[in-house]
């Protein structure tokens, strides 16, 4: 290595105990990973050390949007493996100008999004500045249009511009996470790796399936370790329908949930070890709170994060450390489910053999209902 911080013996072998303090072994890491194009091996080491001894946590009292990636960010880029080229972003925004086709469809989907953007993260002052309001919504447009077209020719065929949005609510806490780490730029090609490679189910704006599947797996991971609160949580038809979107903010709870510190440590984790994981979270949330739920004329009425009836503060050491236990009570057949439901576009967990017949029917009545709330919209 080139670098008079380090000495050439330290190697992926020995920097553990050569290096005295986190922040140099994973600057070493980083630094060795690019240096030797041992990208997978520098991965490696960047989720043992995230295991074992976390990324130390950033201030909060951030003014301006990051010059260049703090360390933290510096690590989620490296976990995501993208390559930032900046002329691709800024011809995008472009595009999105000049074509007269989709100004329609975009206009309403940057409605949609703005109103998203200025509800999210209220708590947080760096979030509530107007420049970064503008900057999220860049990205999020550009990502939106580029699934658009991704999906043109299939949208063309069923005559159906709402069939593919690129985006649903939620997207804009994760694009906030990572404006607060890193450059507009480089944020931009984390989110597009994320919406492309990790989540694409998710993205269907008429179909969602990846949406349903996740409360269907959600339940049937509380079910294989806490029958009382699954028969509680699912007793009714009616109310689980109607708490669809809460059940989803519950979901995706790990984006926008206080404190942010400990947010930004369940991001550490979801990145090194897979958004997959953020089922098993989440049900470790609510089993924080059986009590509380199991007692509840209607369990859904907690699923806030703020007032009196709302879900806990972030605990994410507790919380990543129960969701491994959930995990390893799963087969192994249902956890190839949790990995392939975000991910596969081709997917249907519908033909999963061993799914509880209770589970199935859930998921069709959740499915019907949404195709009349949308034809009623």
């Amino acid at each position: 290595m080139n670098n008079n911080n380090y000495n050439d013996n330290i190697t992926f072998e020995n920097y553990n105990v050569k290096l005295k303090t986190i922040e140099e072994k994973f600057e070493f890491v980083l630094r060795e990973g690019n240096e030797t194009n041992a990208i997978d091996k520098a991965s490696v080491e960047l989720k043992k050390l995230i295991l074992l001894e976390g990324i130390p946590i950033e201030s909060e009292e951030r003014q301006e949007l990051p010059e260049t990636a703090c360390l933290r960010g510096k690590i989620w880029k490296a976990l995501l493996k993208v390559s930032v080229k900046d002329s691709h972003y800024l011809e995008m925004l472009e595009t999105i100008q000049k074509d007269r086709e989709t100004q329609n469809y975009m206009s309403r989907l940057h409605d949609k999004i703005k109103v998203d953007i200025d509800r999210t993260l209220k708590q947080e002052l760096f979030f509530q500045k107007e420049s970064i309001h503008k900057i999220v919504l860049r990205i999020l447009m550009v990502l939106a249009y580029e699934y658009y077209m991704d999906h043109f020719e299939e949208i063309q065929e069923q005559n159906n511009t709402e069939l593919t949005s690129g985006y649903t609510q939620g997207m804009t806490a994760i694009v906030f996470h990572f404006i607060f780490l890193m450059p507009e730029i480089d944020a931009y090609f984390c989110c597009s790796k994320i919406w492309k490679k990790m989540i694409p189910t998710y993205l269907r704006a008429s179909e969602l399936n990846g949406c349903y599947d996740s409360l269907i797996l959600l339940f049937s991971i509380i079910k294989n370790c806490d029958t009382e609160l699954y028969n509680k949580l699912t007793a009714n038809k009616h109310i689980v329908n109607g708490s669809f979107f809460k059940l989803m903010q519950a979901l995706w709870s790990l984006n926008s949930a206080p404190p942010f510190s400990e947010s930004l440590k369940l991001w550490d984790f979801h990145l090194a070890f897979g958004l997959h994981f953020n089922i098993s979270t989440t049900a470790a949330r609510l089993l924080l709170i059986r009590d509380k739920l199991i007692n509840s004329k209607n369990p859904y009425q907690h699923l806030n994060h703020s007032g009196n009836d709302s879900l806990p503060d972030l605990e994410s050491q507790y919380i990543t450390s129960l969701s491994y236990k959930l995990c390893w009570r799963m087969s192994e057949e249902e956890y190839q489910l949790l990995l392939r439901h975000a991910i596969d576009e081709s997917f249907n967990i519908t033909d999963y053999s061993n799914l509880d017949s209770d589970l199935v029917d859930l998921l069709v009545d959740l499915r019907e209902n949404a195709k009349i709330l949308q034809q009623n919209s």
